[in-house]
């Protein structure tokens, strides 16, 4: 038995000769392979639609003498889903952004983050566990056919929850039941679930208060000088940065302010290093590339690199923000580096998956490059090292071995390579 997803008319052969078309169900039965010999049983690829993701289309088999098999080609329908996430409260829905919502379906738990102003992607073959063809065929058929079944996001209402502050905030996800391949789920607002309040037994008598501790001296003040993120106005008004509120477990973006005695010292306007805690970063990234101002936040100490060097950040489908908080984490890293090698100079490239056409994902690939560059202006990385910034849209993939959506996101980056710089060439006389 040969099955082509639930595709009709898929073209099958046997040793390259035609045996048949797969019915309404997908479906094609062939009544002769030949016994324990090699049989290379394939589908027409032609036959399969455009929106449909289909990882192999030859396999070799070698049944026993009076046996069946099934040749099972795992044909999906793609279809994408985007949205925004916002939290209930008195602000009339907060977005949450760089946040991690997990969805729960069949028996099976997947998850997805979210970005700027709370935007999401994830696609219906996310659900997907992976599993080898070796264990397909260590089994029967109907249990192939259940764990299809189960690999795919049907239509109907799911289950998602996302931790905000330190509290399950859930929503209801509906996917719709329509051919679309690119649905807009719209706006989705999440309502924390609230914590019991317990009231106690008996009311404690309160403690005086501690005495106010003694006015520190002007040295004793420079030694105590809290991290300070320096902000250079780019504009002639003032733009403050707002901390974002409950932000958990990316925490706010907390400003200190240094003391009279440290602002006396003058400082460099240029590449300025402050640690801060990692958790914050998320916020600090947000703020560099929503305002005019150059935060100089990196968190950690300026990391010199060894000379060729590079790093890798994932993006969404048609987006030019990171995936993940490792991969904000990852531009920070590299900004740290960049700051770090004051004799490098700095190429950034923008690359694409494999679907779209070379003029769109050249555009894409631009664009994700281009958000790259503001965000390490933004962290204090002067422009004039930053030599190239281009794109390559979806000529040079890393994983080319099939269309799956793990092979895809692999391909969906930027790659910021520090280098020497270029020797100058002599003019001739």
């Amino acid at each position: 038995m040969v099955k082509a997803g639930n595709i009709k008319g898929v073209r099958a052969y046997v040793n390259n000769q035609e045996v048949g078309r797969t019915d309404k169900n997908g479906v094609l039965f062939i009544p002769s392979l030949g016994s324990f010999y090699d049989n290379r049983v394939s589908i027409e690829q032609k036959d399969i639609p455009m929106d449909y993701l289909l990882p192999q289309v030859r396999r070799t088999i070698s049944p026993p003498l009076r046996s069946g098999s099934c040749v099972i080609f795992d044909a999906r329908r793609m279809r994408a889903f985007v949205g925004k996430l916002r939290v209930a409260d008195l602000n009339a829905g907060k977005p949450l952004e760089f946040y991690e919502v997990k969805v729960t379906a069949g028996g099976r738990t997947f998850s997805f983050p979210t970005g700027k102003d709370g935007e999401f992607y994830f696609e219906n073959t996310d659900i997907q566990e992976k599993t080898t063809a070796a264990g397909n065929e260590l089994r029967d058929c109907e249990s192939i056919g259940d764990e299809e079944a189960l690999s795919e996001l049907k239509p109907g209402k799911y289950k998602a929850t996302v931790i905000y502050k330190e509290t399950p905030c859930s929503f209801d996800i509906d996917i719709p039941a329509n051919d679309e391949t690119f649905v807009d789920l719209g706006g989705m607002t999440c309502a924390p679930v609230p914590k019991p309040v317990s009231m106690p037994s008996v009311i404690a008598t309160p403690e005086p208060a501690p005495p106010a501790p003694s006015t520190p001296t002007a040295s004793s003040e420079l030694t105590a000088i809290q991290p300070v993120i320096h902000v250079k106005e780019l504009a002639s008004s003032a733009l403050p940065v707002k901390p974002d509120e409950g932000l958990t477990p990316l925490q706010s973006l907390e400003t200190t302010p240094a003391p009279a005695a440290a602002l006396s010292t003058p400082a460099k306007t240029e590449e300025v290093m402050t640690p801060l805690a990692s958790a914050q970063t998320a916020s600090a990234l947000s703020a560099a590339l929503s305002t005019k101002a150059l935060v100089n936040v990196i968190p950690g100490t300026l990391t010199p690199a060894s000379l060729p060097a590079s790093f890798s950040i994932r993006q969404p489908f048609n987006s030019d923000m990171p995936s993940t908080v490792d991969d904000i984490f990852m531009l920070y890293d590299a900004a740290a580096a960049i700051m770090g090698t004051p004799d490098a100079v700095v190429y950034i490239e923008g690359h694409c998956d494999q679907l779209g056409t070379d003029a769109y994902n050249r555009r894409l690939g631009l664009k994700r490059a281009e958000t790259v560059k503001t965000a390490l202006v933004g962290m204090g990385v002067s422009i004039e090292r930053i030599v190239s910034v281009k794109s390559f849209g979806k000529r040079r993939p890393v994983c080319r071995k099939d269309l799956s959506a793990q092979c895809r996101a692999e391909n969906r980056r930027v790659v910021i390579r520090l280098g020497k710089p270029p020797k100058a060439t002599k003019k001739r006389r």
